[in-house]
């Protein structure tokens, strides 16, 4: 029989409101001010554009928004982003598309010429399964700027240093890096051998997780700033199962989970339900 379980739940925050939102912010022109004289961290290569990519929110910041250029390939990708940080890549003068991916897919079309600095703005909004769903906006030189100088820099290395050409220097010289990101490329390995899940697992839970040492569960990597089980789950945690309950109590769902099936018991996880986890249980005959 088992005893001593440990039960801990956290509630998935519901949007009363399912559009996008607006934040509040300042006039145009104290924008402006606020911008003046900022100096850029990086300008275009000769001959080619630069383009920023910023997402100052930190609305469900623990998601990862990836970044293509002109399709959905994974070797179009070229970067991607979380809360509070930004990417920039060049491109070739001409007609380009710039597509982001998070729950949904989003894309828009830009026209660049030699010198040219584009900015384009990530917003999120609630997710309907897992991640954030996301949306594409063109900016203003002194938005671009206004944001910018908050945010952080993704430091992920693609393998392209330019896009959309076919003059672009050999790919061959990096790895491509697959959809799932840079971690995916060499995720760790737990003592029994057996590849730990990617790090960029991530998740309505804010959460990633690797394999226990044994066959069953699996363990907390990490605890995402936000995550709605931030107050209940810490690194180093080993969840077996999880429980999920309606707004009225009524359980609906939840499995034993293990490095095979989390995703995709995570992914049944909708928003306003209350996850209830089994933690560390302790077995006695």
């Amino acid at each position: 029989m088992i005893k001593n379980r440990e039960f801990k739940s956290c509630v998935i925050f519901i949007a009363l409101l399912l559009f996008w939102g607006c934040a509040s912010l300042p006039r145009p022109e104290e924008m402006k001010a606020q911008a003046a004289g900022y100096q850029l961290p990086k300008l275009p290569d000769e001959g080619k554009a630069l383009v920023y990519v910023v997402r100052p929110s930190t609305d469900y910041g623990f998601a990862v928004l990836h970044v293509y250029i002109d399709n959905k390939e994974p070797a179009s990708e070229v970067g991607n982003t979380k809360g509070s940080q930004y990417i920039s890549f060049n491109i070739t003068p001409g007609e380009h598309t710039i597509l982001s991916k998070g729950e949904n897919w989003s894309e828009i079309k830009v026209s660049a010429k030699a010198g040219d600095i584009i900015f384009i703005k990530q917003e999120t909004a609630m997710p309907i399964l897992s991640g954030a769903r996301n949306k594409l906006l063109s900016l203003q030189d002194y938005e671009g700027k206004y944001y910018l100088k908050t945010l952080s820099l993704n430091t992920v290395t693609y393998g392209n240093q330019y896009y959309g050409s076919k003059e672009s220097p050999a790919a061959s010289a990096a790895p491509v890096i697959p959809k799932g990101g840079a971690a995916a490329v060499a995720a760790p390995v737990s003592a029994t051998g057996t590849p730990a899940m990617p790090s960029e697992n991530q998740n309505i839970l804010g959460i990633t997780v690797g394999p226990t040492d044994g066959v069953r569960g699996v363990r907390i990597l990490t605890v995402a700033p936000g995550s709605p089980c931030g107050n209940v789950l810490k690194p180093g945690d080993k969840i077996f199962v999880f429980d999920l309950m309606d707004p009225n109590g009524t359980r609906v769902g939840g499995a034993k989970v293990n490095a095979n099936n989390f995703q995709a018991e995570v992914a049944k996880i909708q928003p306003g339900m209350t996850v209830q986890f089994l933690l560390d249980p302790r077995i006695f005959q």
